[in-house]
């Protein structure tokens, strides 16, 4: 729709769809895309002690017989931290960025809930990572991720997806092995493959035999 801000389309008789076609297929895509409720037959389950009546709360919710269960606990305990260091990536590779950091990081902790969540039902399981991904398609803000913000989610989503990779595999994010290292201030460090490290990026030295001075140490790149 021209002239209409993403997300906002069909919200109101300024941005009405053109053709009952049009909004059909809209409400049929926000149907399939909103979040489950429950329905108005919900019931409260009650127990009873001694002489009082309690409400129920589920404590915890799991899945019978689960698979891959290591690699569905590395991602829960690191969730917090992939949401951070995304969002400090965006900053560092989008720094002009306005967006809603709140709800990106929101999205983030949804998406590796999910992924979590499938992994445990095998290796082929992804109803819940679907889910969340389509729901992107049900609020004006997630419009807006897949429409005009589209590059930058993209982009945010694979660096989590990447950072998500070496956790699982228990490697450092984007190592690689140095060829030369020259002795001038500042450095000349070679690697040995293409490594993609951006001006700005900070690195640590790891391994690096017989030199003291670096071992342990960290540093930011400026590529040459």
């Amino acid at each position: 729709m021209q002239g209409v801000p993403a997300g906002r389309e069909g919200t109101s008789p300024t941005y009405a769809f053109k053709t009952v076609n049009a909004a059909a297929q809209r409400a049929e895509q926000l149907v399939k895309t909103s979040p489950v409720m429950p329905g108005p037959y919900m019931q409260t389950l009650i127990y009873t002690s001694g002489s009082e009546q309690n409400e129920s709360t589920v404590v915890r919710a799991n899945i019978n017989n689960p698979v891959f269960t290591q690699a569905r606990n590395l991602i829960q305990q690191n969730r917090t931290f992939i949401q951070k260091e995304t969002i400090a990536w965006i900053k560092f590779t989008y720094p002009d960025f306005a967006y809603n950091v709140d709800y990106c990081e929101r999205d983030i902790g949804l998406i590796l809930d999910a992924i979590s969540f499938d992994i445990n039902r095998g290796a082929t399981a992804n109803f819940l990572t679907r889910q969340a991904a389509e729901r992107y398609y049900s609020s004006v803000s997630g419009r807006r991720a897949v429409t005009v913000q589209q590059t930058e989610t993209i982009a945010a989503i694979d660096f989590a997806a990447e950072l998500t990779e070496f956790i699982l595999e228990n490697t450092r994010l984007q190592a690689q092995n140095i060829s030369d290292i020259t002795k001038d201030k500042p450095a000349l460090v070679t690697t040995e493959g293409q490594h993609n490290w951006k001006n700005g990026n900070l690195v640590y030295f790891e391994n690096v035999g017989g030199m003291v001075d670096i071992e342990g140490a960290y540093a930011y790149v400026k590529v040459v």
